[in-house]
């Protein structure tokens, strides 16, 4: 066609000690390469995919060349082939575009973006894993630049765990369908806002920081890790929920079934909170690490559940987010009228209780790959709601307390035991209804 092949210029940062670059479009991968699209791109064929377009190798290098320490790009760019259109349309002989070669190869663009390895001093962030496609959203943003905004300027976290937060927010919002990705070869560490602090292995500077009963309250905290369908691991998103009691700056929270849990929480003088604990499976173990600092009754961090990146939001009994702010504890014949014929449902679970009697439990443990069933029973006592299943880690009865409301014409419920810190937030639902997976 003639045209010139767009160029990369050397970008001109070199008195600056940080970049950072984001580029929100279309991208596409082809024969491995990454190429992403101006605005007035008129491609027609794939020849003209090189002769047209940016390729993002040329982008990273001109980055790379610069003086500047750390660089960051973020690439939103991560749709669905947007010239399979034009390859559809042809083979219908649309005439608006009879002019387009009959073997356009368009049609062969891969959908999404291929892996790359981010240059020295760098991290390169992908609104979507590799070769996967990203969604545009309904509203002004997409999900990842909505999510992005939102966690970009929380003070104090590290570029690394802003994308972590961005990831789980972006898995969240979009049940599982668009998962972030980035590759880092950064250097030093450093926050968008705000001075980044980290925890060394062993002793830190949450050692020199005294507890303190200040912070003495009830909270609720929420665990929340992304699936990663490449890892088989991970193939599922994991949700947890503890309500931990802190007393004199410190609490716990335990778990003893196919899972063996201990998370210790920490909240210093200034309002650092420090979140670790070990957990155990069969024979596989991994350890618990957040960090974070309260603003308003709230903490949201970002951390590692083993080698799995994960967001913890820690909120306070006074904050405008905690989820029983406006909830009733039941009663026993509130409780009954609530549990029977109805479902609680969460993600990776989900209780239906037919009648005053039967209680069916089905249960994806998060990584599993199947839901499974079990038969048992429960019975309101003591303002509690008691259940048995024949597991073999529960052969005891187990009692909660019940606290629900109604909000939007929805109901929701929260199963606490007060005793070990942990208990979930669930929907509420008429008849049988199996986990949100």
């Amino acid at each position: 066609s003639g045209a010139e092949i767009p160029l990369i210029q050397p970008v001109q940062i070199s008195q600056a000690t940080s970049a950072f670059i984001y580029y929100a479009g279309h991208g596409i991968q082809v024969d491995g390469q990454n190429y992403l699209i101006p605005v007035d791109a008129k491609i027609q064929s794939k020849a003209d995919i090189t002769t047209q377009t940016v390729d993002l190798q040329n982008l990273l290098n001109a980055v790379s060349d610069s003086n500047v320490d750390m660089k960051v790009i973020v690439i939103d760019a991560c749709r669905d082939n947007p010239f399979e259109a034009i390859a559809s349309a042809k083979e219908r002989g649309d005439v608006q575009v009879a002019s387009i070669e009959a073997d356009s190869g368009l049609r062969s663009i891969s959908s999404g973006l291929s892996q790359i390895i981010a240059p020295p001093g760098s991290l390169v962030a992908f609104a979507t894993a590799p070769g996967t496609a990203a969604l545009d959203g309904e509203g002004r943003n997409s999900p990842y630049a909505e999510a992005l905004v939102n966690v970009i300027s929380e003070p104090d976290l590290r570029v690394e765990d802003v994308f972590i937060a961005v990831r789980n927010r972006v898995s969240a919002a979009t049940s599982g369908k668009q998962v972030p990705w980035e590759t880092s070869s950064l250097t030093s560490v450093a926050a968008f806002t705000g001075k980044a602090k980290t925890v060394p292995e062993t002793t830190g500077i949450f050692e020199e920081l005294p507890t303190t009963s200040v912070w003495d309250d009830t909270y609720f905290a929420e665990m929340r890790c992304t699936s990663h369908p490449s890892d088989r691991r991970y193939s599922r998103p994991l949700l947890k929920h503890y309500f931990p009691t802190i007393t004199s700056g410190i609490g716990r929270s335990t778990q003893k079934s196919t899972i063996t849990e201990e998370i210790d929480y920490k909240i210093f003088t200034d309002g650092s909170v420090s979140i670790t604990g070990t957990g155990s499976r069969g024979g596989d173990t991994w350890l618990i690490k957040f960090q974070g600092k309260m603003r308003n009754g709230e903490a949201l961090m970002s951390g590692f559940l083993g080698d799995r990146g994960c967001e913890f939001n820690f909120l306070r009994k006074n904050s405008k987010n905690y989820p029983l702010n406006g909830m009733k504890k039941l009663n026993d014949q509130e409780i009954v009228e609530l549990l029977k014929g109805s479902s609680f449902v969460s993600q990776l679970w989900s209780t239906y209780r037919p009648n005053e009697f039967e209680s069916i439990l089905y249960v994806s443990e998060g990584d599993a790959a199947d839901v499974k069933v079990y038969k048992g029973s429960w019975r309101a006592k003591n303002g509690q709601t008691c259940q048995t299943f024949p597991l073999e880690f529960r052969k005891e009865e187990k009692c909660w307390d019940i606290f629900s409301k109604t909000e939007d014409g929805k109901i929701k419920a929260a199963v606490i035991d007060q005793a070990i810190g942990r208990g979930w937030v669930v929907d509420v639902v008429q008849g049988r209804s199996t986990p949100q997976l």
